[in-house]
């Protein structure tokens, strides 16, 4: 697993959005946006996380059985279903599969370290 800290994450973040506020290009603009985003929501959901119980792992990385931060009554979700291309994830949310899409292989989720 990845010791990404909250502050790397936010710095990360800070800086996609820096520079995808200045391209002219749209497509690579819109791709560092969302990419700084995800870096963004993942710094929040490491810093309500309880020190030493989570951390940033790449989407990628993510295998079956693996827990992330959902919206359940424990506050964690579990893995069950990658897609093909690796950027989808099911979880298993009140007996129901839940799909979370993500911008690549390379997004950042927050999992139960």
């Amino acid at each position: 697993m990845s010791d990404w800290t909250v502050e790397e994450a936010t710095k990360i973040a800070d800086t996609l959005l820096e520079v995808a506020r200045s391209l002219p290009v749209r497509p690579l603009r819109y791709q560092l946006y969302r990419q700084g985003r995800e870096w963004q929501r993942a710094a929040r959901e490491l810093d309500g996380a309880d020190e030493g119980e989570a951390a940033i792992e790449l989407i990628g990385n993510v295998v079956r059985g693996m827990s992330l931060v959902g919206d359940s009554e424990s506050g964690w979700v579990e893995v069950v279903a990658i897609n093909g291309g690796g950027t989808g994830v099911g979880v298993d949310q009140d007996g129901r599969t839940i799909w979370r899409n993500f911008h690549g292989s390379t997004s950042p989720v927050v999992v139960r370290a």
